[in-house]
């Protein structure tokens, strides 16, 4: 939560495609953010604030391998 303001990570898929959403809930409202880099595979997604900035840190599967 920052100033009011949830962020809900998720994994979403459209059609075959999948991948990592993040949300912001506010109001009332879930709005999607942006998608974090990922394909294939992923989730397990977690953030940690850091001052202004919001880390995150996800399983993904898109660059061959698997990586955190």
């Amino acid at each position: 939560m920052h100033d009011g303001v949830t962020c809900l990570l998720s994994r979403s898929g459209i059609g075959d495609q999948t991948g990592t959403q993040i949300y912001l809930f506010e109001n009332g409202i879930l709005d999607p953010c942006c998608d974090i880099a990922s394909g294939g595979n992923c989730s397990y997604p977690a953030t940690v604030r850091i001052g202004n900035e919001m880390r995150i840190s996800c399983y993904a599967s898109h660059n061959g391998s698997r990586n955190i």
